[in-house]
């Protein structure tokens, strides 16, 4: 039994490394894949339009409802199979940079440009449903 447990905490340990997550409370409805900001509350929706929710921790692995715990990746890939609720079409562009968007916990594959907006790169499309989470520093334009 020892030697299954040691195992179990090797392969747990793998896991964090390739794809590293920590757990919150959301403060409302996430969707899988939401962009996220952490304050005292909780998890909420990081926007480009708003410096308190421009600090991008992450996104979450996968959906959590209003008051309850979940995990949110910050680093390594995340796979969807539909990315529908936070880039408006089932498919990422592969090769493409994704950027906070002004639609609270969206990403949108354009680099925002209008003064006054956040730019916060948060990744890169491998594939049509996984995504490189690389979050860059915010820049206020």
């Amino acid at each position: 039994m020892a030697e299954n447990n040691s195992t179990n905490i090797l392969q747990d340990i793998r896991d964090n490394l390739i794809n590293p997550n920590f757990s919150g409370t959301a403060i409302g409805d996430l969707d899988a894949g939401s962009v996220v900001v952490y304050s005292a509350l909780g998890l909420s929706k990081a926007v480009s339009n708003n410096p308190a929710l421009a600090t991008v921790v992450g996104l979450v692995v996968a959906d959590i409802n209003e008051n309850m715990a979940g995990a949110v990746r910050y680093s390594g890939a995340l796979d969807l199979a539909d990315w529908t609720a936070i880039v408006g079409v089932r498919y990422l562009t592969t090769g493409t940079y994704y950027y906070l968007d002004t639609t609270p916990g969206k990403l949108t594959s354009i680099e925002p440009s209008t003064p006054g907006l956040y730019l916060v790169r948060v990744g890169l499309a491998l594939s049509p449903t996984n995504f490189l989470i690389n979050i860059q520093p915010s820049i206020l334009l």
